[in-house]
């Protein structure tokens, strides 16, 4: 059974998760939120068909930054930027507001040729779904995401002796984020991390890039 099942399993019938639950004692309500990040898909830059294909043999071809031509943009209080691929092709694309609230931080959805993210940045946590399904919640501290309820361990960043960062899945090292990557802009065209593995499933896949997504937000835009 894959990690995500196992998620949607402990949630069956709760809806968005801690994102319904919790949102009342963050700031706006429930139905601003999810009206907000509806609003959100629909700014999003680019549709489904016209990113470029990132599946699982496919996904080192992420560059590490945004791509030239189509920079940050601004709209109703939204940010939005495209990552490219080594060919300067979309790969994915996100939009992101930010909120002063103590405990809710932003609010970022993403997407790719396969998959829509949306995301609830906290303060010390960072929630997370995929395709309206829940995967679980980010750790920054810890630098971990575990699955909802269950406390599942679905992937772990750990420091690599030479090259930043490896990302394992489970026990699983997958990848490894070269150090400062998201932070050099000169490294437009560098991979945004080296596949330790021959082959990935969706549901892996999917993990990987929430990871990553999250990432590049809070490390590059300090969400």
């Amino acid at each position: 059974m894959g990690f995500l099942t196992l998620a949607a399993l402990a949630l069956m019938g709760s809806g968005i998760f801690l994102m319904r639950r919790n949102l009342k004692a963050i700031g706006p309500g429930p139905s601003q939120i999810m009206d907000t990040f509806s609003q959100m898909e629909q700014v999003l830059p680019l549709r489904q068909e016209e990113m470029a294909p990132l599946g699982e043999t496919s996904l080192e071809l992420l560059a590490a930054n945004p791509r030239k031509q189509q920079p940050a943009f601004r709209s109703k209080g939204m940010e939005s930027v495209v990552i490219g691929t080594l060919y300067e092709e979309p790969g994915v694309a996100l939009v992101w507001k930010r909120f002063n609230s103590k405990d809710m931080k932003a609010l970022a959805v993403g997407r790719d040729s396969i998959n829509t993210y949306r995301f609830l940045f906290k303060s010390a946590q960072v929630e997370a779904t995929v395709d309206g399904q829940p995967l679980g919640i980010f750790y920054r501290t810890e630098r971990v995401l575990r699955g909802l309820r269950t406390g599942v361990l679905l992937a772990s960043l750990h420091p690599h002796p030479s090259q930043g960062e490896s990302l394992r899945l489970q026990d699983r090292e997958v990848l490894i984020l070269p150090k400062d990557v998201m932070n050099d802009p000169s490294q437009l065209a560098r991979r945004a991390f080296v596949m330790l593995v021959n082959s990935l499933g969706a549901e892996e896949r999917a993990i990987i890039l929430t990871v990553f997504l999250i990432l590049f937000l809070q490390e590059k835009y300090t969400l």
